[in-house]
């Protein structure tokens, strides 16, 4: 399970703190391909081409430029990007409870699973059965490699779920896109929801799936199988820098959260 988290730390709110694991809930969708070259099935690399010297440009002389104006750019150095970066969280720290009901799904991004580590099992399955009854979700931020998030903590069937949002400021209103406002009829309405009612039905995630993906799965497993293969020379690759990445007494620090959120 720690193998595949992408995160480990403490969830904690007040007083309270559980050691966690947070794990991606959804497997990537897109089958990756490698590009090779059509005469000899060599991998390609991809290499950033300056049209004004008519060269090939190495990674060490390439600045990032933000355009404000026509052919105007602002130059962002390394040094600037890392005075800025915030540090990188140790906990999730709720903030505050909210109905999570109020959280409209627009502002989903992408969902994880917080899995207690060894330890945190008796905090963690009381505050999941804490806001299973009261409805609640822990709104927090939270920064994982340079990046900050805001998330949402709720309990699922029997784990806790954990949805990084969209911001409000990259959400788009639907007052733009959305026409104006029809009266409908009342009989037109009613014979809608009819047909609607005829066509209700429980929500079974397995009943749907993606065929594109499934019927690209089976090609490539049955070109493999029928030795449809290449095989890639060996060149000499160049180096990639490396990616930079006690439970306490639980009634007496629930008393003591309690006795601060009174205060």
């Amino acid at each position: 399970m720690a193998r595949s988290s992408i995160w480990s730390g403490m969830l904690t709110f007040v007083l309270v703190s559980i050691p966690v694991n947070l794990v991606p809930a959804v497997r990537p969708r897109r089958t990756s391909f490698h590009l090779l070259h059509k005469t000899d099935h060599a991998r390609l690399r991809r290499q950033m081409f300056c049209p004004a010297d008519r060269t090939y440009v190495h990674p060490e002389h390439i600045l990032n430029g933000y355009p404000v104006d026509g052919d105007q750019f602002v130059v962002v150095h390394d040094e600037e990007y890392s005075a800025l970066e915030p540090k990188r969280s140790q906990a999730i720290e709720i903030e505050a409870f909210v109905d999570f009901k109020q959280i409209n799904p627009v502002y989903y991004d992408r969902p994880y699973y917080l899995v207690p580590k060894k330890g945190g099992e008796k905090p963690y399955h009381l505050l999941h059965e804490s806001m299973k009854k009261t409805g609640r979700a822990g709104v927090s931020r939270l920064v994982i490699h340079d990046r900050q998030y805001l998330v949402a903590v709720w309990p699922l069937e029997r784990t806790l779920g954990l949805m990084m949002l969209h911001f409000a400021q990259t959400v788009r209103p639907a007052d733009q896109f959305v026409p104006e406002r029809v009266a409908a009829h009342s009989e037109t309405v009613s014979n809608m929801i009819r047909v609607m009612k005829s066509m209700k039905a429980d929500y079974r995630p397995e009943k749907y799936t993606d065929d594109y993906t499934v019927g690209l799965l089976e090609l490539l497993d049955q070109k493999a199988k029928k030795g449809q293969v290449v095989t890639v020379p060996q060149t000499e690759e160049e180096e990639e820098p490396e990616e930079t990445q006690s439970e306490q007494d639980l009634i007496a620090a629930l008393e003591e959260s309690l006795a601060h959120a009174r205060g």
